[in-house]
């Protein structure tokens, strides 16, 4: 596959998330990543805006009637301790974009408020943000969404600590179009993609099995107990962000589980924090659904409103894990 050839509309946005995976590997590596809180409490770096903002600039450049839905608001740019922030970005932007202004940065971050119409693109900037304050995984996640369905994703992840099957994994950009299969090169040679296949396992006790690092992210009583119902022996693998999709659809995991948190179980999930995923799984031959089997609506706003947790399998695997996941409602009396 030669991205070049890809339409306008969809290779800017592999060129921009190629150049904002390098920039969060530049600004991990300088060991100066202070972890900020939001006003839901959740973590934010000068990363996430940096990358925001050098996205909605590629955009606002390549596809300026694009609309763009991301993580981050301007509440925090705009605080007291924003301005500190601002400075930050100009300095960590400056060789991408030359001297911006705190107006340009906060305009730029602000494009990703749009609301959501028919055709739109939403972009978690940093996915797996404590696993980056880490120095450990994170993504870059962007997806194009119409008309409620996922046409088109791009996933950049820096290298990749050796995995249970003792390989190691290079930074890489995992795209996926509808229809069009899911593609995975290096981040140093966008000439060499390789088309990308789920694993063909049928067994599920020889499954692996992957969720989230962050115990906050998921509900580990649950995977614990899907493991002993599938007779599954090996330890689920935890890793940050949506790079998990991307092992299953290379065939490296072969079961995701994302419950929600025992302290939010009614949670539901961020779009910009699945749809990426998803349709690389898809993409590669798997299938992805909520806990109760049903398909995920993109169609609904931010949330995913109609939808429980979510689960991705190879698709041989995908019934098995739906029954196990019902049985372990039941054992663990969960409704």
């Amino acid at each position: 596959m030669n991205y070049k050839e890809l339409p306008l509309e969809i290779r800017w946005a592999v060129d921009a998330v190629r150049r904002a995976t390098e920039l969060g590997i530049q600004i991990q590596s300088s060991k100066n990543v202070e972890s900020l809180q939001k006003q839901d409490d959740s973590p934010v770096t000068v990363a996430d805006f940096s990358i925001q903002t050098l996205i909605a600039s590629c955009m606002a450049k390549e596809l300026p009637e694009g609309v763009l839905l991301a993580e981050e608001g301007v509440y925090f740019l705009q605080s007291e301790k924003g301005l500190e922030t601002l400075s930050s970005i100009k300095e960590i932007l400056k060789p991408e974009l030359g001297t911006l202004s705190d107006e340009e940065i906060i305009n730029l971050v602000q494009k990703g408020s749009s609301k959501p119409n028919h055709s739109f693109w939403t972009l978690d900037p940093i996915d797996g943000t404590r696993g980056f304050v880490r120095g450990d995984c994170f993504a870059v996640a962007l997806a194009w969404i119409h008309e409620g369905e996922v046409k088109a994703s791009i996933v950049g992840y820096p290298d990749l600590k050796t995995d249970v099957l003792g390989r190691s994994h290079p930074a890489s950009i995992v795209i996926a179009f509808k229809d069009f299969g899911s593609w995975k090169a290096p981040l140093s040679d966008l000439s060499s993609w390789h088309l990308l296949k789920v694993s063909d396992k049928e067994d599920a006790s020889k499954g692996i099995v992957l969720r989230s690092f962050e115990q906050r992210h998921t509900n580990i009583s649950i995977t614990d107990k899907i493991l002993e119902i599938l007779n599954i022996h090996q330890p689920a693998i935890c890793l940050d962000s949506l790079a998990k999709f991307a092992l299953v659809a290379e065939g490296i995991g072969d079961l995701l589980c994302r419950f929600p948190s025992p302290k939010k179980q009614n949670y539901k999930e961020n779009i910009w924090d699945i749809a990426s995923g998803a349709l690389i799984v898809e993409e590669a031959g798997g299938k992805v659904t909520d806990v109760y089997g049903n398909k995920l609506d993109f169609s609904c706003g931010v949330k995913l409103s109609k939808n429980t947790g979510v689960v991705a399998t190879n698709g041989h695997l995908h019934p098995k894990l739906l029954e196990a996941t019902k049985e372990a409602f039941e054992q663990l009396n969960i409704k």
